[in-house]
């Protein structure tokens, strides 16, 4: 890590890289006001070490200046002062820590070091994990087939993949790749890099699905010990799976199709108004357009949830399909038993065709 120290005080200054340095190979630069800090580009800087008692700059202010130009850099604020309210009011402001100069600076800074390079590393992993769930679900190759039924899916795929801001409405029967389909679009789109978050409505009972879509804030029931955020405010800039969304009854549709409309909601028992960013991916296996002649969906909710509408063919319109999956799911197996690999037999294929309709 690059981690600077700004620090107007000589001894001071020296007794925090000699614990920097103890710390690991870092590149440490020292500084003995804000000037001589922002004149060293100070967007790559990681780490920050900062007085408060600067002589040039505030170090509120300094640090206020650091965060603009870098939001991702962390700063360790060393002070003369034992302020348990001005210690508290800084890292609600963005700071690390916060830590007194006492005879317990050198193994505070050490502590909070560590918990920062561990923090790094873990966010190292995850971005690492992010890279390979994104290799999975690579476009036409976590979706197989070669049946002109799943070529026209993937040409609305590709549409989705281009326009993120648009949602998108998945129609197909149980088993045939909708919640697939969409982390395929999800993972193959700019929204990539954000949370993937599912809900599936018919899992939970209406009051319970109401909480999990919205999140509850501490105190708004009994129990409610602690701020839970909802799928909504999961999902930030990434996309919200909505299964059988079919199963919403009158009350969360019109409550959905509020959030739709105004682009924000509140947790239950906050005030908040938290915006909505995410993009909303919803399924059914109903024919959606059905259930609004029959008056159990809304209309003006199924105008917002269409979007781009994709159907996910069932294997029996899918043709010689059904031979590359299994074929796939054959091989998959092979490699993750150590087995050798197994080819399908003319008599298996001729089996599994006469198991659909003779579509090609």
């Amino acid at each position: 890590m690059r981690i600077d120290i700004i620090e107007d005080d000589p001894f001071f200054n020296r007794i925090i890289e000699q614990v920097v340095k103890q710390n690991g190979d870092h590149e440490v630069k020292v500084h003995f006001n804000g000037e001589s800090f922002l004149n060293q580009q100070p967007s790559s800087v990681e780490v920050v070490t900062l007085d408060l008692g600067l002589p040039d700059i505030s170090g509120t202010e300094l640090m206020t200046k650091i965060k603009s130009i870098n939001p991702e850099t962390e700063i360790i604020v060393i002070s003369g002062q034992d302020n348990l309210p001005l210690a508290v009011k800084l890292l609600k402001q963005g700071a690390y820590d916060y830590i007194t100069k006492d005879e317990n600076i050198k193994d505070r800074l050490l502590h909070t070091l560590k918990k920062i390079e561990h923090h790094n590393s873990l966010k190292q992993e995850l971005a690492q994990l992010k890279n390979e769930v994104s290799d999975r679900y690579e476009f036409r190759q976590s979706i197989i087939g070669n049946s002109y039924a799943i070529k026209n899916t993937f040409t609305l795929i590709e549409k989705a993949i281009k326009v993120p801001n648009i949602n998108i409405s998945l129609h197909g029967e149980t088993g045939t790749g909708k919640e697939l389909t969409a982390k395929t679009i999800h993972y193959n789109s700019s929204r990539k890099k954000n949370p993937f978050v599912t809900l599936n409505v018919s899992s939970h009972i209406k009051d319970q699905l109401r909480s999990v879509l919205l999140g509850v804030e501490k105190g708004a029931f009994t129990d409610a010990l602690m701020t839970t955020k909802g799928k909504i405010e999961e999902a930030g800039d990434g996309t919200l799976f909505i299964d059988e969304i079919t199963d919403l009854d009158s009350e969360m549709q019109l409550l959905f199709l509020n959030i739709l409309q105004e682009k924000k909601f509140t947790r239950i028992g906050g005030t908040e108004e938290i915006p909505v960013k995410c993009r909303f991916i919803s399924a059914t296996s109903s024919d959606l357009l059905q259930e609004v002649r029959e008056k159990r969906f809304r209309e003006d909710l199924y105008y917002h949830l269409i979007g781009l509408p994709i159907t996910t063919p069932p294997l029996r319109e899918r043709g010689k399909d059904i031979i590359l999956l299994a074929d796939y799911f054959l091989d998959k197996f092979c490699r993750e038993n150590n087995l050798a690999p197994i080819n399908l037999t003319p008599g298996a294929k001729k089996k599994y065709l006469r198991t659909i309709s003779p579509v090609t």
